[in-house]
């Protein structure tokens, strides 16, 4: 079990770690695909955190009722993704805006 608890544990600061660079990547390009992935980073971030929590406060027969809370995070988590990767850019809005033409990085 304890693999369990270090696998909870990497991927929670990972998404902490993702969620902070996708919103400094927000912050530089403000497109709301981008916004959209922070959403997500930050729901990863919060999963992370209940499933932390469960491992020190559950018991058996909360496993079922965990298992369902962590399958609504990863639908919204799924719903998300979906929303920011294939819907169409706004009118005028590159799908993926380019740093070098707005000045904040160097050729």
């Amino acid at each position: 079990m304890a693999g369990f608890e270090f696998l909870v544990a990497v991927i929670t600061v990972l998404a902490a770690v993702l969620l902070f660079i996708s919103i400094l990547a927000y912050n530089r390009a403000r497109s709301w695909r981008l916004l959209f992935v922070s959403v997500v980073f930050l729901l990863f971030l919060l999963k992370g955190i209940v499933m932390s929590l469960s491992i020190f406060t559950s018991t058996l027969k909360d496993v079922e009722n965990e298992l369902v809370l962590h399958l609504f995070f990863d639908v919204i988590i799924l719903l998300f993704l979906f929303i920011s990767v294939l819907s169409p850019p706004k009118k005028g809005e590159k799908a993926i805006p380019d740093a070098r033409k707005s000045g904040k990085v160097k050729n």
